[in-house]
């Protein structure tokens, strides 16, 4: 029996015996695929979820006529299905509605809350107290001390590091499709595991993403996700309000720190030593601006416009690989879901008034790009 199955933009025809277990068909999809999870971890479905069940044999299977399956992760699927029931809710849910690029930015917007729920954790606040500066602990908290808290914090505190060379032969490497972290690596606080292929000896290295603030102030050294963890903890303690900023279709994040005075979100990266500096990543960089938002424990949002000088170009380029308008529902479920609360929370009235009020304060940056934006980055 041939069924075309479909995962994340690709297509395999796979041939199979009526009288293999759907265990035995997910090792022949899971080979095909590249697929890294258990099969619990993944729903396929044609015109309605097909149930995986190990002992299950293909030949009921093959009764249901399914010439195309898609496999999608379960988290994806509950997202899928969730948006469309919410958007979409005269639309009858079928396969594919969504395209593939809409889970990538679904997951690195996840990514990037993950970085900004483990900065507001407490559990690293009596070290963070301790090795801070008298001097910086005991200033207002206002807009201009930040060029003194960057200078102490990537002078004295952590050291850059985001090596990605060969572990054998100290190589350049290319880099790979990131893996789960193991047991121990997620228990140290690791969400992810990029890999690198060694463009020499081929060899494969490992570098946990480990998010836990104990152990980079253990460690001493990090790279972007770190540097950017550990200094929106520090502005947490020292009373400043922040959000995290990613553009999504790079692995790079930076913060936005609020100015109480002008009612406006802050451009701040502790990795370039930057501040006010928005154009620095398309100017400086040269990377291009996609789809960049600012994310928070409880907020989504997109702040594209601030990081461009032509917002129409950006969005012409971005409209080549998704529908505006499912972009902007799927960033405007995600700031309504993650600031739903069941109980009055005054911390989501409060972020909604600065979504409101950085909006109708900040302009496009049709501006002439400053000497800091145009030397591009310091640390990649």
């Amino acid at each position: 029996m041939k069924t075309l199955f479909h995962y994340k933009g690709k297509s395999r025809e796979i041939n199979y015996n009526v009288a293999f277990s759907t265990f035995d068909l997910f090792g022949l999809v899971k080979k095909e695929f590249c697929l890294d999870l258990d099969i619990e971890q993944y729903v396929f479905f044609s015109n309605k979820e097909i149930g995986f069940i190990p002992e299950r044999q293909m030949g009921e299977f093959a009764k249901t006529d399914v010439s195309i399956v898609h496999i999608i992760k379960r988290d994806h699927y509950a997202f899928q299905k969730n948006f469309i029931d919410t958007i979409y809710s005269s639309i009858k849910f079928a396969a594919g509605t969504l395209p593939d690029i809409v889970f990538d930015l679904f997951d690195r917007l996840r990514t990037i809350r993950l970085y900004a729920k483990e900065a507001n954790k407490t559990y690293s606040d009596t070290t963070l107290k301790s090795i801070i500066p008298n001097a910086i602990r005991e200033a207002a908290p206002t807009i201009q001390e930040i060029p003194k808290i960057i200078q102490w914090f990537s002078s004295q505190l952590l050291r850059w590091n985001n090596d990605t060379s060969c572990h054998s032969c100290q190589e350049e490497t290319r880099r790979l499709y990131p893996d789960r972290p193991t047991k121990n690596e997620y228990e140290s606080g690791a969400v992810r595991v990029d890999r690198y292929v060694c463009l020499k000896c081929y060899a494969c290295t490992r570098k946990p993403i480990n998010i836990n603030i104990d152990y980079i102030l253990k460690n001493k050294e990090g790279g972007n996700p770190q540097f950017c963890i550990v200094f929106a903890a520090i502005l947490r303690l020292l009373g400043y309000g922040f959000r995290f900023v990613s553009n999504l279709s790079l692995d790079y994040c930076w913060l936005e720190i609020w100015d109480p005075i002008n009612c406006i979100y802050i451009h701040v990266d502790p990795c370039q030593d930057a501040i006010n500096a928005p154009l620095l990543y398309e100017c400086g960089w040269g990377k291009g601006i996609t789809w960049v938002c600012a994310v928070g424990e409880y907020e989504c949002v997109d702040v594209t416009t601030k990081y461009t000088s032509n917002i129409l170009s950006v969005l012409e380029l971005r409209q080549n690989s998704l529908d505006e308008t499912i972009f902007q529902q799927m960033v405007g479920l995600r700031n309504g879901m993650w600031s739903h609360s069941d109980s009055p929370n005054p911390i989501i009235d409060i972020i909604i008034q600065r979504q409101i009020d950085d909006l109708s304060n900040s302009v496009s940056c049709k501006r002439t790009p400053s000497k800091t934006e145009k030397n591009g980055m310091i640390r990649l």
